[in-house]
């Protein structure tokens, strides 16, 4: 898994996601020529993160066998996945683990910085496994797991089914206590 920080495909991701980011941040300044600031910043966000979706779709995970719709819509919820990493790391950080640490100066940038940079790795793992999924990568939903886990339970159930059941003589109603 590690390895993966190592690759060459990592590299390029960060730096469309790079991109993504300078136009997430000019896009909140021109924005709020015509928008409030927390609007703007929602608007910079979702342009950010389309742009960041298609350089990654271009140029990072060229080998997606997923189509663009289901690509997009796991983009969409491994960002929320990552923003909500952001903001707990941020807020731990610049709240209560910088302060005891004594770091005051510049301890939100310190935060924010960190809580940025740790759903890189994360985000990473999720569109590669996830929203650009390849025909060849290992699914990794929980029900493919269960019914590779069952395969060979269910080859012994059916041949128990096969086979005829033995003859009870004495079969006992689970329900009372005297036997049938």
């Amino acid at each position: 898994m590690i390895g993966n920080f190592f690759s060459r495909q990592f590299l390029v991701f960060l730096l469309t996601g790079g991109i993504a980011a300078i136009v997430n941040f000019g896009a909140r300044i021109v924005l709020s020529n015509w928008f409030g600031f927390s609007a703007s910043i929602l608007l910079a966000y979702l342009l950010g993160m389309t742009v960041a979706f298609l350089l990654a779709r271009r140029f990072v995970f060229t080998q997606s066998g997923t189509d663009w719709q289901r690509s997009a819509r796991v983009f969409a919820m491994v960002n929320v996945l990552a923003v909500a990493q952001t903001l707990g790391i941020t807020v731990g950080l610049a709240y209560y683990v910088l302060p005891r640490m004594q770091v005051t100066r510049f301890s939100a940038e310190i935060a924010h910085a960190i809580g940025i940079a740790f759903p890189v790795f994360t985000s990473f793992i999720g569109h590669k496994y996830w929203s650009f999924r390849t025909s060849d990568a290992p699914n990794v939903t929980i029900a493919s797991r269960a019914s590779s886990a069952d395969s060979g339970a269910g080859r012994a159930h059916a041949e128990r089914k096969s086979r005829p059941a033995p003859a009870a003589s004495a079969a006992v109603d689970p329900g009372s206590r005297r036997a049938s």
